[in-house]
């Protein structure tokens, strides 16, 4: 009996211990690429990828006229103007977004505010070739705050497109496809700048003009407006402060934060007065976020939400241990790709977390509150690294972040999150819309 009970009791522990740290093995798989047959997820891709595309060529087209009218190289006080340039669509428009999100029809949202964007980049193009740059820059900061809506309604639409257990696969694929349409549209605004210079905008104008006709064709109710009753502000003030919102918003926003300490740092360090370093590291952190983005779903399967973040901050302190022992070029460059890295594949989860919990009724102010934290924070990290690096050193500021990122690690270790078991989030499959299946339907019949 002695040897049954302790045998029961290694089993328990082991359960017990699986189920904290990983998840067990009832988890679904999803294939992003099956995502694609669903004939209104595919079109909400397709106008994603349309609108990115042509938000990327506009920032290259027109930068010179924001940021960049100095030929020096990464300063602090370039980088602080970024910053700041940065934080204007967030501070203006990040608040509001998530009201407009859950007031009006979504579909309506995309669709109408794709043509007010094409509208204002040939208002833009007009101004340029009259070489009135003050007009340019407040067209420019309305494209910025107009951005920031058009995401939110983006974001908030995706849970009536996917069932739950979908939603990680889904926030992964939009977000590699957010990732190919920076770099297409990047390459894109460089030869339009070099062949055609600032009348590369009208194909901007085009672009976004195809992107608001491919939303219109979506046929699935989005929510916002009349497709959802209306949600008070304290039940979603509430849904806010409910435990698994609470912990993925401050798991994903403390990084972010510790996260812009070190990206700025490691700028200002390696700044040898050209823009060099400064584009290697953008590029690191791009090629981070794109490998986590890919590789979201996988770990997704098999782990749970705590386990993801204890790693993240983990694997985080350990980069940044690295850093401080040789501060150069060849070991920053690929600890921010693993940094980006981690932090995507929590901010994937979280996305999904977020949209899953988010009270109906009140997912644009959800997803919102939670968009304009995580960014803020960033910036906020950023400008704390820009100002403390140059006053204590860089390698100071990794020594530090060692310890920080150790100790929220704990800290999110601890923390509840209020789950009974996680692999739900993962496993569930009998949830679902009864509009998201007709159109399957409809799109596999088609």
């Amino acid at each position: 009996m002695l040897e049954v009970s302790i045998c029961h009791a290694e089993e328990v522990t082991k359960t017990a211990v699986r189920k904290t740290f990983v998840r067990n093995s009832t988890s679904v798989h999803v294939y992003r690429r099956d995502l694609l047959r669903f004939v209104d997820f595919r079109r909400l891709a397709l106008g994603q990828y349309i609108s990115q595309v042509s938000d990327a060529a506009t920032s290259v087209l027109i930068a010179q006229f924001v940021l960049f009218e100095s030929t020096n190289g990464p300063t602090a006080t370039l980088l602080i103007q970024s910053v700041l340039t940065a934080a204007i669509p967030l501070i203006l428009a990040g608040p509001i977004s998530g009201v407009i999100a859950d007031k009006f029809s979504r579909r309506t949202i995309l669709w109408y505010g794709q043509i007010l964007r094409a509208l204002l980049v040939a208002c833009m193009l007009v101004s340029g070739l009259y070489d009135n740059k003050s007009v340019i820059l407040v067209l420019f900061a309305f494209c910025m705050c107009l951005t920031r809506v058009l995401y939110t309604a983006r974001i908030a639409t995706i849970r009536h497109l996917v069932r739950q257990h979908e939603l990680v696969a889904a926030d992964s694929l939009l977000l590699t496809i957010s990732n190919i349409a920076g770099a297409c549209g990047g390459t894109l605004g460089l030869l339009a700048l070099r062949f055609i210079g600032l009348k590369g905008l009208v194909l901007v104008v085009i672009g976004h003009t195809f992107a608001g006709l491919i939303y219109s064709r979506i046929a699935t109710k989005l929510g916002g407006g009349r497709e959802h009753q209306p949600t008070s502000w304290n039940l979603a003030v509430r849904n806010l402060l409910g435990a698994k919102t609470r912990y993925a918003i401050a798991s994903t926003s403390v990084h972010r934060l510790l996260f812009g300490i070190a990206f700025s740092a490691a700028a200002l360090h390696l700044s040898t007065g050209h823009a060099g370093s400064y584009a290697l590291l953008l590029g690191a952190s791009g090629a981070g976020s794109f490998i986590g983005n890919t590789t979201a779903e996988w770990v997704n399967e098999r782990l749970p939400r705590r386990s993801i973040a204890i790693l993240t901050y983990v694997g985080s302190s350990v980069g940044m241990w690295a850093c401080f022992m040789k501060p150069v070029v060849f070991v920053i460059a690929p600890v921010i790709v693993v940094l980006a890295f981690l932090f995507q594949n929590l901010r994937v989860c979280t996305d999904a977390t977020v949209q899953k919990n988010a009270t109906k009724g009140a997912g644009g102010r959800v997803f919102a509150m939670y968009d304009l934290l995580s960014n803020m924070s960033f910036l906020i990290g950023l400008l704390c690294g820009l100002i403390t690096m140059p006053a204590i050193g860089a390698t100071a500021v990794f020594a530090t972040l060692i310890g920080v990122f150790g100790f929220w690690s704990t800290v999110f270790g601890l923390m509840n999150r209020n789950e009974t078991d996680d692999s739900e989030d993962a496993s569930t499959t009998t949830q679902s819309f009864p509009t998201v299946l007709a159109s399957n339907v409809d799109a596999i019949q088609s």
